[in-house]
């Protein structure tokens, strides 16, 4: 709810909730979005519970991501996945509108992490795609490798897919990572601080931050409060 309504007050754009089971959204029907049940679930998952990242159901339920992506695409010209525990703090969509209108070329614009400019590892949790055939054989790549890999490694998730296929490629022009100082993941927490350590620096304020790096509810609600 609290990532929900950062989005809805920092952009205007439609935002779309995707759902495998009615319950899962029933505490947030009173808020100004369009609730969309993806059509085909992948894998089962079980419903009405929070599931970690050191839990086997965490990665079967990322799986139903690149369906719902591939079921909504065709109606935008940009489409934009922000994970539930993605916060908004600035409006995000206008930068990656700038992104795609000024570089024609750029077809996929990513968060990333890790300390390797090399071999860069991508995440999922906030992306953005522009529509195009391109984008489209991305994400049809990723379900399939995702379907196939889970069989054998049931905690393979959706970033290890994207930077699998990523790497595959090469890292091609067509992929933008997103800069990590305005687009952050979890474990950058300490570089955002109210209290220069240098008079008249202060720290950047990001557009969004992404609550990872942490594993289970309650430490995601203690990041966001600290956030």
């Amino acid at each position: 709810r609290a990532s929900i309504s950062s989005a809805l007050l920092n952009s205007d754009l439609p935002i779309i909730v995707g759902y495998t089971t009615e319950s899962d959204i029933d505490l947030l029907r009173d808020l100004p979005v369009e609730f969309r049940k993806i059509d085909e679930v992948h894998s089962p998952v079980k419903s009405g519970q929070y599931a970690a990242f050191d839990q086997d159901d965490f990665y079967r339920i990322v799986m139903n991501k690149w369906e719902l992506l591939i079921q909504n695409l065709s109606e935008f010209d940009y489409l934009i996945y922000s994970d539930i525990d993605v916060l908004w703090i600035r409006d995000a969509a206008s930068e990656i509108t700038k992104i795609f209108k000024n570089l024609p070329e750029k077809q996929v614009v990513i968060q990333s992490f890790g300390d390797d400019e090399v071999l860069p590892n991508l995440c999922m949790g906030f992306v953005g795609f522009r529509n195009s055939s391109t984008t489209l054989e991305f994400l049809s790549a990723a379900k399939r490798a995702h379907a196939e890999q889970i069989v054998t490694n049931p905690r393979i998730g959706d970033d290890d897919i994207a930077t699998e296929i990523f790497r595959h490629l090469k890292y091609p022009d067509w992929l933008h990572r997103l800069s990590s100082v305005y687009f952050p993941v979890g474990n950058t927490l300490n570089l955002f601080t109210t209290k220069p350590v240098f008079p008249g620096l202060n720290s950047p304020i990001p557009y969004i931050f992404h609550l990872n790096y942490v594993v289970g509810l309650e430490n995601k609600r203690l990041m966001l409060r600290i956030l």
